[in-house]
């Protein structure tokens, strides 16, 4: 028997389709949790559960959760709709986790979802493994274009942030560094590329094809 904990938003489609394995796979707890900022983090249980599943919408700090939960057992996957861009799955899925459901999946196929992750195996649906290829022919051909030591690895990733319009807190967390070391590698960058400012720095990227955004 598992504890299988989902974080929502409002989505009535998701809360149909939890009741409905609830009966199709009873030997298993499934508990539903609705966002509410902060006050999500004061509900225990979801810490103690063996998968946590989190919803992609506006109003769920998906990586904020991840971040917490990251150091636990907890298996973790996230579920994405079919409005979210595909820049935004491309940056969920540096995240990692266990599991990436899409919008609307076959309730055979979430089953078999969920019963792999909970035997220790990766589940990452189709639409994702598209974006996956694309992504890496994308990056090679990046690669190819980017002066070789101009700057470091994490700087590149870095920059690839500020590029997608994040503040250093948001580059942060989801790098899981501290906010002093992004502010590091920010001024470093600025230095290395010759600009005196991050748009300056993000343009300059863009023009060379050195980022995408």
């Amino acid at each position: 028997m598992a504890h299988i904990s989902i974080v929502k938003s409002k989505n009535l489609y998701i809360s149909g389709v939890i009741n409905v394995l609830k009966e199709s796979m009873s030997e298993h707890i499934f508990e539903l949790y609705h966002y509410h900022g902060r006050n999500i983090f004061a509900k225990k249980p979801f810490y103690n559960s063996d998968l946590l599943i989190i919803e992609i919408a506006p109003e769920v700090d998906v990586y904020r959760i991840v971040n917490k939960v990251k150091d636990s057992k907890v298996k973790i996957a996230v579920w994405a709709n079919s409005k979210i861009s595909r820049n935004s799955l491309i940056n969920y899925m540096k995240l990692n986790v266990d599991g990436y459901f899409y919008y609307q999946m076959e309730l055979e196929e979430l089953s078999t979802a969920l019963k792999m992750i909970l035997n220790n195996d990766k589940y990452i649906h189709p639409y994702f493994s598209s974006i996956i290829l694309e992504e890496y022919l994308n990056a090679i051909n990046r690669n190819s274009t980017r002066p070789t030591g101009l700057l470091t690895s994490r700087e590149w990733e870095v920059l690839e942030k500020m590029g997608s319009g994040c503040k250093n807190e948001e580059i942060a967390e989801r790098l899981q560094i501290s906010n002093k070391t992004v502010n590091n590698h920010v001024s470093s960058i600025l230095n290395k590329l010759r600009v005196k400012d991050r748009t300056s720095a993000v343009v300059k990227a863009i023009k060379n094809n050195w980022i995408d955004v």
